[in-house]
């Protein structure tokens, strides 16, 4: 593990931590939004601590807090979903994840899967032998789903 890197601060006495070569004012909030590229987004756009993070000129650097985190926290990865929410900002990609916009918003009807039956779950026997399910775009809202409930019968 690294130690923590030192800081630059060029301290001025004792009560002065940094010094800072253009702070930020209330006054200067609204140029500096003007300066800020648009945030793309969409329904449940993506986000990161990346997009809200203003320039650094003039600031000291941070630490690095590394060799405190264990093997646990180090080894952890973002979430697949938050991962995959970046590529709703692509236009014409529609996620169908629940909880995201109302069906009324997919151009869809309904969407045949074909799953394994039982005891048949290689992909060849799949291929043969699984069952075509049919989701319909209000089949909750119809009740007409069994949510939660997988039909094993084949039927």
């Amino acid at each position: 593990m690294a130690p923590p890197m030192a800081t630059d601060i060029q301290g001025t006495m004792d009560t002065q931590i940094a010094t800072f070569s253009d702070g930020l004012s209330v006054n200067g909030v609204a140029a500096r939004r003007c300066k800020a590229p648009k945030m793309a987004g969409g329904i449940a756009a993506h986000a990161s601590s990346d997009m809200f993070k203003g320039p650094g000129r003039g600031k000291p650097k941070a630490k690095r807090w590394d060799h405190r985190l264990n093997e646990e926290s180090k080894s952890r990865k973002p979430s697949s979903l938050k991962g995959a929410a970046k590529y709703l900002k692509n236009p014409g990609i529609i996620n169908l994840g629940g909880g995201l916009p109302s069906s009324q918003y997919f151009p869809i009807e309904y969407i045949d899967v074909k799953v394994p039956s039982a005891l048949h779950f290689t992909e060849q026997e799949t291929k043969e032998l699984g069952v075509v399910k049919r989701i319909g775009k209000y089949d909750i809202e119809e009740e007409k789903g069994i949510y939660g409930t997988p039909d094993t019968t084949g039927k």
